[in-house]
């Protein structure tokens, strides 16, 4: 989830929240949202590692400390089960996840928590906590894209909008994004109709599709590059203009 202070995403007005999950295993590499959202060579500290980034020589023993570190961990407080995914504790206390499991009854993790004292302890996993990402190596991946979305309600008589998010970098600076499409190839790339977006950050891009008609199947799919590849959408969006 992602919660800017006043609106979570997704939305607050889901009522339904995990109140429970039963899962006792370490977070994985594969499910680890810091090589996800930036790539290889990133990744969530282990209890051990944020357990020594509060203990001698530093010994931070308050929030204040923290956030006055060079570290700048801050009360970004957490979204809880008691309060179904509302934000809590926003300014007076901070949870921090680590990688690491503990196998109780309760199905928790390790985290960094402080509210009145600072220590890593055992937290539910139904609550959805702040994470900070180590960096080990300079590891380059290949970036991603996600497939196109081609909204019906923006659609015209000729043109239509489609929408691509880049997922990651790779650990690379982008140098292209944008959308490739064909009326005649079922898999189009960047030899047929091309979009250049400006943008060279990881996130959400647009692109209008002009000069369409009535009746063909258009094709169209994202592309992302780095100087390690170019990387396409993986999967093909087809559409048609029916007015």
């Amino acid at each position: 989830y992602k919660h800017d202070g006043t609106t979570r995403t997704p939305s607050n007005s889901w009522t339904a929240w995990t109140t429970s999950i039963n899962d006792p295993s370490a977070w994985t590499a594969a499910q680890d949202p810091c090589i996800q959202l930036m790539g290889g060579g990133w990744r969530l500290p282990t209890s051990t590692e944020m357990s020594n980034v509060i203990s001698a020589p530093q010994i931070w023993t308050t929030a204040a400390a923290l956030y006055n570190s060079v570290l700048k961990i801050h009360n970004a407080g957490n979204l809880s089960p008691a309060a179904p995914g509302n934000l809590g504790a926003r300014g007076t206390g901070l949870s921090y996840w680590t990688s690491t499991t503990t196998p109780n009854a309760n199905y928790a993790a390790k985290a960094l928590y402080f509210n009145g004292a600072l220590n890593v302890t055992d937290l539910d996993k139904a609550n959805a906590m702040t994470v900070r990402c180590l960096r080990d190596e300079i590891t380059a991946t290949l970036p991603t894209i996600s497939n196109v979305i081609v909204p019906t309600a923006t659609m015209t008589g000729n043109a239509a909008k489609a929408i691509a998010t880049v997922g990651n970098s790779g650990g690379l600076p982008l140098s292209g994004r944008g959308l490739v499409w064909s009326s005649t190839n079922a898999i189009p790339t960047i030899s047929d109709q091309k979009i250049i977006d400006p943008g060279t950050s990881i996130g959400e891009f647009t692109g209008l599709m002009n000069g369409l008609v009535e009746g063909p199947t258009y094709y169209v799919r994202a592309y992302v590059e780095t100087s390690l590849g170019l990387v396409y959408s993986p999967a093909v969006t087809s559409f048609k203009i029916c007015t």
